[in-house]
């Protein structure tokens, strides 16, 4: 039986974190979660068809791409787009605009602001930030030729942590260093040991995550360590904000009846948002009285609030409630997944690393595959995404069925 690859092992992991982990964690003990957001999960079934649905779109990855390991046949040349020159010049880009972006917007700008309209500063941080992100991960596969670049890293590092944006902008900082100080090469796990100390560092890496989102948010971090339950507070903050993906697959299962609304709300987001982008592009005025973007669908069909920013990916699972036809679409988003995970394959290729990859890799998957109507907007950053890993894995060798093929 053929080990699972990296594109398993990451996808698995988001499975594990968002749906698993949370259903557990609000069967044994409810989080505030369920008192903050409109509905009725059935966390029970949610749970269940989790796991269900995660077999389902392994098995149909395996079938339509195989159990992919990259052949061991020698290091490849890097892609062009990620090759040394490209990336420090994309690198140089994005520390002139992280400074703008840093001198002109706080860190709470995703929840006060809306990029779109505040100029092309935010558009082209974002932009850049993702190729970055990107770059860094081909810079820690073993499967590509190139030096040890620590310069690339650092300076990636002290960006993110000038315009801290996001609570990933934490698991993004720590990668950076980790790369940086091990090289890309040492990103490679190796031994016992390296088990046994990874488990140890990873378990504080939640709270840093948890950190840095009440700083982006605005929250008070001390708040942690007032009075005798801030340890207690902490806890059910994380699992709260773990429980979102979790608690909309799990609330959509038990209202079928309303799925046809989301279907017609999120094609007329993805058609209208794509000519407004275009227009922001090229300086034209656009009006739509549609949402944002899926997300922001999504947020407000939870939400008792009525935030004019805020949005909420609904998650790879509940999104099939905002793909035409549903169920009907289901074959679609199987093979969407599918083909991502087939991409991480390609570029990491069959080896193990150290635990920030993998988080690094689940970061940009849950940017691809969280809203896969929102990916399809061709002005979106998780679109460019997208975009990047096709091109990074485009013509690596990969053994299917016993065989090598090269696509």
């Amino acid at each position: 039986m053929r080990p699972l690859s990296f594109g398993d092992k990451v996808f698995i992991t988001l499975v594990s974190v968002y749906y698993i982990f949370p259903s557990l964690a609000n069967i044994i003990s409810p989080s505030s979660v369920n008192e903050r957001l409109l509905g009725e999960p059935a966390w029970v079934g949610g749970l269940f068809f989790s796991i269900v649905m995660c077999v389902l779109f392994l098995v149909i990855k395996w079938l339509l791409f195989g159990r992919q390991k990259v052949a061991e046949n020698g290091l490849k040349k890097l892609p062009w787009i990620f090759s040394r020159r490209v990336r420090w010049i994309i690198m140089l880009c994005f520390v002139f605009v992280s400074v703008r972006f840093s001198l002109g917007f706080s860190a709470e700008f995703r929840h006060l602001q809306e990029y779109a309209s505040s100029g092309l500063v935010p558009l082209a941080y974002y932009m850049f930030k993702t190729y970055n992100l990107v770059g860094l991960l081909v810079y820690c596969s073993d499967r590509f030729e190139q030096k040890k670049d620590s310069a690339y890293c650092i300076v990636f590092a002290a960006c993110v942590l000038a315009t801290l944006s996001g609570s990933f902008d934490a698991i993004i900082i720590v990668a950076c260093i980790f790369a940086a100080l091990k090289g890309n090469g040492g990103m490679v796990a190796l031994g016992a040991s390296f088990v046994v100390r990874s488990k140890v560092s990873m378990l504080l890496v939640p709270f840093f995550v948890l950190i840095v989102a009440l700083v982006t948010k605005g929250g008070e971090v001390t708040g942690w360590f007032a009075g005798g339950d801030g340890f207690l507070w902490a806890i059910d903050t994380l699992v709260s904000r773990l429980s979102y993906h979790a608690y909309h697959f799990s609330h959509f299962l038990m209202n079928p009846n309303d799925w046809f609304d989301y279907w017609v709300g999120a094609l007329e987001i993805l058609f209208d948002q794509t000519i407004r982008r275009f227009c922001i592009l090229f300086g034209v005025e656009y009006h739509t009285e549609t949402y944002q973007t899926v997300n922001r669908l999504n947020y407000l069909t939870f939400s008792p609030h009525s935030d004019k920013l805020s949005g909420s990916s609904p998650g790879v699972f509940a999104s099939l409630v905002y793909i035409p036809l549903g169920p009907i679409g289901f074959p679609f988003l199987a093979f969407f997944v599918a083909y991502v995970l087939s991409c991480f394959d390609r570029i990491m290729g069959g080896g193990a690393y150290r635990w920030p990859v993998y988080l690094l890799a689940l970061i940009i998957l849950l940017s691809v595959i969280s809203s896969p109507v929102d990916t399809f907007n061709v002005f979106s950053t998780s679109f460019f995404t997208l975009l990047l890993l096709s091109m990074s894995s485009y013509r690596v060798n990969i053994v299917r069925s016993g065989g090598i093929n090269e696509k």
